[in-house]
């Protein structure tokens, strides 16, 4: 609903078969919620959120990416954006934990966080976590 009132057109390119990583249903879902929610705020006038799934060539690692046509990350916070309260709105707009819990939550799960971002272009954080193969770890 959020998305439709902000104009923002989502774009789902998931990867082809199920696929499964290890872990808490309830924790990878808020991290993906975080992200998304920061993409949607990042694009005030509207703008695309693409989200895709992708498996590497070893079918061991997944990659999930959440790209935004929003205003960007400066290169000067991108050492900062996963500190805990570190955040650019304006007070009492936002906690500054978003993404210090999607670090933590990607990083518990044995997975990877990156980030490349430009200013006025948009945003794509990629999450990288071993997919579950059935057997135990």
């Amino acid at each position: 609903h959020k998305m439709e009132l902000q104009r923002v057109a989502l774009t789902l390119e998931l990867a082809s078969g199920l696929i499964m990583v290890r872990g808490d249903t309830n924790q990878l879902q808020q991290a993906m919620l975080n992200l998304i929610f920061n993409a949607i705020e990042a694009m005030p006038d509207g703008g695309g959120l693409a989200i895709s799934t992708r498996t590497d060539a070893s079918g061991e690692q997944v990659t999930i990416e959440v790209k935004d046509t929003g205003y960007g990350i400066p290169a000067a916070n991108l050492d900062h954006i996963y500190d805990p309260f570190f955040s650019t709105k304006a007070p009492g707009e936002g906690t500054g934990l978003g993404l210090s819990i999607v670090y933590g939550i990607i990083k518990n799960h044995g997975g990877r966080v990156k980030v490349k971002s430009t200013v006025n272009r948009g945003t794509i954080f990629s999450l990288r976590l071993p997919m579950y193969t059935g057997e135990s770890a």
